[in-house]
């Protein structure tokens, strides 16, 4: 497998080349992803406290008022909000930013404002939520390569918020259809973050995490048989960071492996010290596939390399 460069190797390729000099290489390897004045930081934290304050105004003061008024509001604050979210795009770095938070607010709005009009429709509540999860999902597909940080922020919170509430909706005492859904959910939010898009990160972490979730309630749902789900699917998570080098990734598929690894040994052995010999061993035999792979590697490429 191929090494990817790492940003410090592209830089000097870059100099190397006299495309960069050694000072603007310094300067793009230390720059900040975003920059953000104190001031504009102070103004987001006052902006929530507000906001929470407003929220809970609002709420005492809306008890006696019926859902159907409460969702109409809800509609008319996103088309505010919407208007001026839609008003500063595109301009200043900080308008911009304003921008996307107005947008996650309107976004809310309308999926709060719709999972009402559900239950006033005499849907159950688990389907509520999963229709307000979706509103979040699609828009959050839409917006995720046009924006900095909405649609990221969007179908991670999303994607989980709607398998909870649709497992829950089929079968909320089936722990397999929920670990199932869960592994399949943080699959795709990963695959979502490997595409170009703003701050992809964050679904690559939540999948990530939904992924480790899932395998670890699919190996304890199994009982004995389901002992090795965790190993298999870490393996495959920690393959994918791999090729990746995405910490995140591998974190998790670090973890999942030693779970899945620990439960197999402590399950079908009982001895302390044969339990710790099986981990060491288990772990020289990965450093003996990668030896193996390695030397492979190297007999391949020098019988690639021309001859003379």
């Amino acid at each position: 497998m191929k090494q990817r460069k790492s940003l410090a190797n592209t830089l000097n390729d870059l100099i190397e080349s006299g495309v960069l000099s050694t000072k603007q290489s310094e300067e793009i390897l230390h720059a900040p992803r975003w920059s953000y004045t104190p001031r504009e930081l102070l103004s987001y934290l006052a902006a929530l406290i507000i906001a929470v304050g407003v929220i809970r105004t609002v709420a005492a003061a809306l008890v006696d008022v019926s859902e159907t008024a409460i969702a109409t509001l809800l509609y008319l604050l996103a088309l505010v909000t919407g208007a001026v979210s839609v008003r500063l795009r595109g301009k200043s770095d900080i308008q911009s930013r304003v921008s996307e938070i107005l947008e996650i607010a309107t976004t809310l709005s309308v999926a709060i404002a719709t999972g009402i009009v559900c239950n006033v429709a005499d849907l159950e509540m688990k389907w509520s939520v999963a229709v307000i999860a979706l509103v979040a999902i699609g828009w959050g597909l839409f917006r995720s390569n046009k924006s900095e940080i909405v649609g990221a922020i969007l179908i991670s919170a999303g994607v989980p918020t709607f398998i909870v509430s649709f497992a829950a909706g089929l079968d909320e005492n089936n722990g397999r259809l929920m670990g199932l859904l869960m592994v399949i959910g943080g699959s795709l939010l990963i695959f979502q973050g490997t595409r170009v898009m703003g701050f992809a990160f964050a679904p690559r972490a939540a999948g990530s995490l939904y992924v480790l979730i899932g395998a670890m309630t699919l190996g304890s749902d199994f009982g004995a048989a389901g002992r090795a789900i965790p190993l298999v699917i870490g393996a495959v998570l920690f393959g994918v960071g791999i090729q990746r080098l995405a910490p995140e990734m591998l974190l998790a598929g670090a973890f999942c492996v030693l779970a899945g690894l620990l439960s197999i040994v402590f399950e079908t052995i009982d001895n302390d010290i044969a339990q710790g010999l099986a981990i060491v061993a288990s772990g020289l035999v990965v450093l003996a596939v990668l030896g193996t792979q390695m030397k492979r590697a190297v007999s391949r490429s020098k019988t690639d390399a021309p001859t003379a």
